[in-house]
């Protein structure tokens, strides 16, 4: 860290995360979807989402839009969220330069493993990850629910709105084509 955690103000409402994997692999991954309905929920903050999620959201305090965005939660097939989203598309290039948890190759999912590596999950055929736009707060944050196809990435999504909790303290998941967790980022 750059700072100490006295040199740290944390702010009304926030919280402290406590990264205790191992620093050997993925020196850095920028984003978590841990803090979930945070950093997307606020009345200063508007989000561009899809559907199931969008409604999930919106129940937990964001402002959902359709105007321009960096704030982005994002459903749908690996391809189809390539097209839609260059900072999608940019991640699964270079997962290591983006700080991702987690990917999708091909009909497969791979998860950030305690050594920091990205690595196939056996059954794992969607996942849900945070890709961060940038460094800095404006350059914004998508929140991503990419699937082997449309069904499986709607039945991961359908998932979490029905358990938004399952993200707490997660850096990134893994789920099967039913939308079932089948494993944590980090974790073995």
């Amino acid at each position: 860290a750059e700072t100490g955690a006295r040199g740290r103000t944390v702010p009304a409402g926030g919280h402290i995360w406590w990264d205790h994997r191992r620093w050997d692999g993925a020196n850095e991954v920028r984003a978590v979807i841990g803090s979930w309905p945070a950093p997307f929920a606020g009345p200063d903050r508007q989000v561009r989402a899809d559907p199931p999620l969008a409604a999930s959201a919106e129940a937990a305090g964001a402002v959902v839009t359709t105007a321009g965005t960096p704030w982005r939660i994002l459903v749908g097939s690996d391809d189809d969220l390539r097209r839609r989203s260059d900072r999608w598309r940019e991640a699964g290039d270079d997962p290591a330069a983006a700080g991702v948890a987690a990917m999708m190759r091909g009909d497969g999912a791979q998860i950030l493993d305690p050594r920091g590596r990205l690595v196939p999950v056996p059954d794992g055929h969607a996942v849900a990850v945070a890709v961060a736009g940038g460094l800095r707060e404006e350059d914004g944050l998508s929140l991503v629910v990419a699937g082997a196809d449309a069904a499986t990435a709607e039945a991961a999504a359908q998932r979490i709105a029905e358990d938004p909790g399952l993200l707490v303290g997660q850096f990134a998941l893994a789920f099967d084509r039913d939308g079932e967790i089948v494993a944590e980022a980090g974790r073995p």
